[in-house]
């Protein structure tokens, strides 16, 4: 009787079965094949996959196009300035309308729109009309991604949503290294076939790559047009103009409530503030300390993206381990440190690694803060709550961008004796460093801000 086995309570098996259904979530994340076979998702992936990969291709176009017209560096210089004016002059109002309006509807007008922007830019003949279209196209872009972003949990279930933000990003990033790596093959190419077809033989040549944008948006516009998102006018509040100023205050009231998604937004704002000092001083660092050609910043960004990738990928597995508040902060953290040791050994293969690195932690930052946002914030705010989003990350990269070459000048190549000891300053160099520092204490702030409660 003694070797006889003791049959388990119905109460043990269910509790058994309990732990390894957790067990089994935990070890087997989404699946992103899994979530392309999601029609809805599949076509929301489809239209951003289309449209960001003309996104990229016509990025050096109208850069060229302004140049061609004008021959000035500083015309250049201010298409980042109307590029940014939307989220400065608009960001607010713009959360107000995405939250009020279809969002199925907002992302098709905004594609629709934006394609016949782009198509109506070779007939421009002023920069004033160049910078009117770059700044409508913000207007429009500023629409759709915090229309999207609110949409996305309406069309996967909340298990999901890291995985599907995961997948998204990772998207983005592979869009910006096709159409920038291979931008002008794809034109040349599109260029060849038109040019042996009677009625778009005009059309080839320089102003094919606008062309060719403007198609992708349409045929975005198509693939969400296929989107069955449930959503109605009445369901999200059709618009009441007396009542724009009463949703301004009640998405600046949610975020003064909210110090946990407040301290997100701001840490992500301060993350891009000191890594946009990458881009603007990372080749002065290069060709200074590193004593290696500018050109060879090339690799240093491909690094930085090929990190974000990775880091993004990674967000679907690890955010099944870990809390995403505590991942968020972790992430930020490593960013800072990263970009710290980036600028502290002057050896070309480790500025490349810890380039990468802090690929990794951007990627890994973006993915879990929107995840969180998304899961966090109610579906009648969340669009003013990534329209503010969207507008930090822009505004604090045009000012990274704008100053960090003005205070590395300032900076500028100093000798200090102190005794023995002889300190040297670079600009380019202390400017990254202290930028690193500010990322570093945006996460401690944000460690902070966030309860006892909530760090599990």
């Amino acid at each position: 009787m003694g070797d006889k086995k003791r049959t388990k309570t119905s109460f043990e098996q269910l509790e058994e079965k309990r732990i390894y259904e957790a067990l089994d979530g935990i070890k087997r994340p989404s699946s992103y094949l899994g979530l392309l076979k999601e029609r809805n998702f599949l076509f929301l992936w489809m239209g951003q996959a289309i449209s960001n990969t003309g996104d990229w291709i016509i990025v050096v176009a109208l850069v060229a196009l302004i140049y061609r017209i004008t021959g000035s560096a500083l015309a250049v210089g201010a298409l980042m300035g109307f590029k940014i004016l939307p989220a400065v002059l608009l960001g607010p109002l713009v959360g107000v309308f995405v939250d009020r309006f279809n969002r199925k509807r907002t992302m098709i007008f905004c594609d629709v729109g934006r394609g016949i922007l782009i198509f109506l830019l070779p007939l421009t003949r002023s920069i004033f009309q160049i910078y009117l279209i770059a700044f409508l196209l913000e207007t429009m872009a500023l629409f759709f991604t915090p229309a999207k972003d609110a949409l996305l949990p309406n069309l996967v279930e909340r298990e999901h949503l890291l995985a599907a933000n995961s997948l998204s990003y990772t998207t983005t990033q592979l869009t910006m290294v096709l159409g920038l790596g291979f931008g002008s093959t794809i034109v040349l190419i599109v260029e060849k076939i038109w040019g042996h077809l009677p009625f778009f033989r005009d059309l080839a040549g320089p102003y094919a790559v606008f062309y060719i944008d403007a198609f992708t948006f349409f045929v975005s516009a198509a693939t969400v047009a296929m989107i069955a998102t449930g959503e109605t006018v009445s369901e999200i509040g059709k618009i009441n103009y007396l009542q724009v100023k009463d949703d301004l205050c009640e998405g600046i009231e949610f975020l003064r409530d909210n110090p946990t998604v407040r301290a997100m937004i701001g840490s992500v704002g301060v993350a891009i503030l000191g890594g946009g000092c990458l881009y603007t001083l990372g080749v002065v660092y290069l060709d200074q300390i590193v004593k290696v050609s500018p050109n060879a910043i090339g690799p240093v960004l491909t690094a930085l993206a090929i990190g974000m990738l990775i880091g993004a990928l990674s967000m679907s597995y690890l955010g099944r381990l870990f809390s995403k508040r505590l991942l968020f902060v972790f992430s930020i953290f490593a960013f800072g440190i990263f970009l710290i040791l980036f600028v502290s050994f002057p050896y070309y293969e480790l500025v490349l690694l810890f380039a990468a690195l802090a690929g990794v932690s951007l990627g890994s930052l973006t993915v879990v803060g929107r995840t969180f946002l998304q899961e966090n914030v109610k579906d009648e705010i969340r669009g003013r709550v990534f329209v503010a989003l969207e507008s930090v990350l822009r505004v604090s990269l045009f000012i990274s961008m704008a100053f960090a070459g003005i205070i590395a000048d300032i900076i500028g190549q100093r000798v200090f004796n102190l005794g023995s000891l002889i300190i040297h300053f670079n600009g380019a160099r202390t400017t990254l460093i202290l930028g690193g520092v500010l990322v570093i204490f945006s996460s401690y702030f944000l460690f902070k801000t966030i309860q006892p409660s909530v760090r599990k």
